[in-house]
């Protein structure tokens, strides 16, 4: 039965171009995911946080945690962007986020010393969309 299956995967593969693009989209934000987990574990000069098997499982899962706080961020920006795009009726905008992939990290700096929450005050995603679109707006009347 799996070679059955797996012909018919085959074939479907190789008639269908929309199943191929699928694949191919699905495979590149794996290895997205793994390039942001691998810039992880860069920052501290690929060095383990422990010394033993304990302390290196903790960090691999700190890492991953890291790594799907980043994705939730930037897919909760994405989110805002397009609903604002989509409730000012500017559709071709929206098609572009629906576009843009939520694992990107260069706007985010893994280097430093953080604390989270020192001063209790809640993070405001819908300012942050508001100065993005004050943003692009100064974007386009510059072109």
């Amino acid at each position: 039965m799996n070679s059955v299956l797996m012909t018919n995967h085959i074939l479907n593969y190789i008639c269908d171009l929309a199943f191929r693009q699928s694949i191919q989209g699905a495979l590149g934000r794996g290895e997205a995911y793994h390039q942001l987990r691998r810039h992880i574990g860069k920052v501290n000069g690929r060095h383990f946080r422990g010394t033993n098997e304990t302390q290196i499982v903790a960090w691999n899962e700190s890492a991953r945690l890291l790594a799907n706080c980043v994705l939730y961020y930037n897919a909760s920006m994405l989110n805002q962007w397009m609903g604002h795009s989509d409730r000012n009726g500017e559709h071709e905008k929206s098609m572009f986020i629906k576009r843009l992939s939520p694992v990107a990290w260069t706007h985010v700096n893994f280097q430093g010393k953080y604390e989270f929450l020192a001063t209790h005050e809640e993070i405001d995603i819908d300012a942050w969309i508001e100065e993005l679109l004050i943003n692009d707006s100064d974007f386009k009347k510059k072109k």
